[in-house]
């Protein structure tokens, strides 16, 4: 027996007609969208509306303006979000859900905001906590998992007959005849005819068990083959979203794609960037941010992350058998890491917008990929900690010296290797500007080989001293007293991203010059975990 973690509940009248039962979200699947939700994703928003009281609506694919009825019970089970709803009857979008959900056209959707995720184990991602905005009844749903197994017609037609199956058949309303049942109505008159009669009834029951039980393995199988990437439910490729985010661009009105773009998480009125945008958008920040590709990146759904941190470990010393033990206890801190912002906008005039043949999303993840990319891997080198993050120049890490009072050397960068401890050397990565990678592929060894050496095969970093090397562009060049080059484990710099990216249409700002104004923001902090794990060399001969 499952056990429910978060049971939501208003009375709901299960005898009136219009009462539905169904699976809004089952847990563990891959959706179209390449996304699949954990057990309990939904637990926090089913206590908040508990608390306050309020049910969810049910809206007709997810459109705003077509409410056909409420939720009236939630259930946050291990395998899924099981709902009670009820059609409003007498309403346009009332009756037209309820005449299609009672002959199987319709099933279920949610609505919802991302709070965080986790890579999904062969692409995608995982949704470990979301805020629930609404449930829908739609054409097509894209779990393939959820569905309306009931719904109910009207109370005159009697409890046998009110219940009217749309995606299952219930095979406990004809139970099987036991036998001491077919003995206690066998009469010294009658006996032969009531067992004939019992025997002929208890065939018909065992018949049809049996093709329930065959169409319930069949529809198992369909599921099963639906949900394989490339037949009924493909692997994301973000065309939906992508299409949908370029028409908000285009028109700034919200396409018929809600579910996908989730809009009605943002009250403060911006327009949630698709997710497939995204992860484009950080494609492109890799090229101006590099610190990015190699650091340890996670979502935060707070305005400040604290890591809880050792500052001293505890001791073991060595006794004789009955001579006293000396204690040593383990002393904490914290590191906290402050959520900053940035945030910028840029103006397109509207005969670009309505010229179809531009993909208007792809030239805006261009110019945004180039700022915030810009802006956000210069603070992570040399940030200041006021209004942005600390970067790798300010964070308290060792250094060692170059040997020359001028230049980087060959022992130098061989002693900042075997500067670093084992745990985190083994792990590093060297990282360093365009200028101070031109002068360190010149050097040389005592027995004339190159410190530098190329990649063995194509997309391979290239090495020194066999550890990999990141092109930073924001490390300060190479003279007296600069910092050019860094090496460490940098899975102990930590991102975490709290707005992946946010744009707002501004119609009105510039249009007087032709020009529609988007404005976009990100939210992130980032710093240095650990500051034993890098080291810095120094231009300087001691």
């Amino acid at each position: 027996m499952t056990t429910e973690t978060v049971e939501l509940r208003f009375a709901p009248d299960t005898d009136t007609a219009g009462t539905f039962k169904g699976t809004a979200s089952a847990y563990g699947v891959l959706d179209s969208h390449g996304t699949e939700f954990a057990p309990g994703a939904f637990a926090a928003s089913i206590a908040e509306r508990r608390a306050d009281g309020s049910r969810f609506p049910l809206l007709l694919h997810h459109d705003l303006a077509r409410v056909a009825g409420a939720i009236t019970e939630l259930r946050d089970t291990p395998t899924g979000l099981e709902v009670v709803g009820k059609f409003t009857l007498g309403t346009p979008a009332g009756d037209e859900g309820y005449r299609l959900a009672r002959d199987g056209a319709l099933s279920l959707s949610v609505g919802f905001r991302r709070l965080s995720d986790r890579p999904r184990p062969g692409g995608g991602r995982i949704i470990t906590e979301a805020r629930l905005v609404e449930c829908s009844a739609v054409a097509v749903a894209s779990n393939p998992r959820t569905r309306i197994v009931e719904v109910r017609s009207t109370a005159a037609r009697g409890a046998a007959n009110q219940r009217e199956s749309t995606m299952d058949t219930n095979t406990e309303a004809a139970p099987e005849t036991r036998a001491e049942d077919t003995e206690t109505t066998e009469t010294a008159d009658t006996g032969h005819e009531t067992r004939a009669a019992v025997e002929t009834l208890t065939g018909a029951v065992n018949e049809l068990r049996s093709t329930v039980e065959a169409d319930r393995a069949r529809l198992d199988k369909l599921e099963s083959r639906s949900g394989r990437a490339g037949v009924t439910a493909p692997a994301n490729d973000g065309a939906t979203e992508t299409r949908a985010f370029s028409h908000y661009l285009r028109t700034g009105t919200v396409p018929a794609e809600v579910r996908s773009m989730t809009t009605l998480d943002d009250t403060a009125g911006g327009y949630t960037v698709p997710e497939t945008f995204i992860r484009e958008l950080v494609k492109d920040l890799v090229e101006f941010s590099p610190v990015r590709s190699i650091a340890r990146v996670a979502p935060t759904s707070g305005g400040s992350i604290v890591l809880p941190k050792r500052t001293d470990g505890t001791t073991a010393t060595w006794t004789a058998e009955t001579a006293a033990r000396t204690s040593s206890e383990p002393t904490f801190g914290r590191l906290e890491f402050p959520v900053h912002e940035l945030a910028t906008y840029c103006d397109v005039s509207n005969v670009l917008l309505e010229d179809s043949g531009l993909d208007i999303a792809a030239e805006l993840r261009r110019d945004l990929a180039e700022a915030f990319g810009k802006a956000e891997g210069t603070a992570f080198v040399t940030g200041s900690g006021v209004g942005q993050p600390l970067g790798l120049l300010n964070s308290g890490i060792a250094t060692v010296a170059s040997g020359s009072a001028t230049a980087v050397t060959a022992d130098g960068l061989i002693d900042t290797l075997y500067a670093l401890p084992s745990a985190y050397a083994r792990r590093g990565v060297w990282g360093m500007n365009r200028a101070t990678i031109g002068a360190v592929r010149k050097l040389k060894s005592g027995d004339g080989q190159y410190l530098w050496q190329d990649a063995l095969s194509a997309g391979a970093p290239a090495t020194i001293l066999g550890r990999p090397v990141v092109e930073m562009p924001d490390m300060p060049n190479v003279s007296s007293g600069t910092y050019p080059v860094v090496f460490g484990d940098f899975s102990q710099f930590r991102i975490f991203d709290r707005v992946a990216l946010t744009v707002k249409r501004d119609d009105y700002t510039q249009q007087a010059n032709g020009l529609v104004r988007f404005h976009a923001r990100r939210r992130l902090a980032a710093g240095v975990q650990k500051a034993e794990a890098f080291r810095l060399m120094v231009v300087s001969a001691s």
